[in-house]
């Protein structure tokens, strides 16, 4: 998974999106399957409301427009053996889902479920999604707005992709 990701709200500010690229690489000999993917929200401060989101789209991003467009109905994705498959992933919190997601919390841990079987156990790889005030007062103002804006942001305590830095 990227160490970046897109977050914000769908048209008419109700529904949350997070959009997510990734690569399945396959490292056997053998043809490997996804069979279903999973994005699992958990707000730090309220540990016992989880929001669990089956994957909505593959997307893709417009190069003359660079908004995010839709190209795939979720499936299984096949990883022919010593081979990978890049995806952008877009989760959605739809806007008739209650209750709604507002990202206003300063901390997430997300989980992202992968079945590579026909079994109930996925593979499951967490990551803490770190928002600074910044970063939630320009989500809160697309929710306002009802804009169907993103805006960029890093997991794990990564650096984002443009700042300033100083010589020590």
């Amino acid at each position: 998974m990227e160490k970046r990701i897109r977050i914000g709200y769908a048209d008419g500010g109700g529904g949350f999106q997070f959009y997510i690229p990734v690569t399945f690489i396959n490292k056997t000999h053998q043809t490997g399957i996804i069979y279903k993917i999973q994005l699992m929200v958990n707000e730090i401060s309220t540990p016992e409301k989880i929001y669990k989101i089956d994957l909505a789209r593959f997307s893709k991003i417009d190069e003359q427009s660079n908004r995010f467009l839709d190209n795939e109905l979720p499936h299984a994705i096949t990883v022919n053996g010593k081979s990978s498959v890049n995806k952008l992933l877009r989760f959605s919190w739809w806007n008739a889902s209650q209750p709604r997601l507002i990202i206003d919390q300063p901390r997430y841990v997300l989980t992202f479920n992968f079945w590579t079987t026909n079994k109930t156990k996925p593979i499951q790889i967490k990551h803490d999604l770190i928002l600074n005030k910044k970063i939630i007062e320009e989500l809160e103002r697309f929710r306002v707005q009802k804009s169907a804006s993103s805006i960029g942001v890093p997991l794990d305590g990564e650096s984002p992709n443009n700042e300033i830095i100083r010589k020590v």
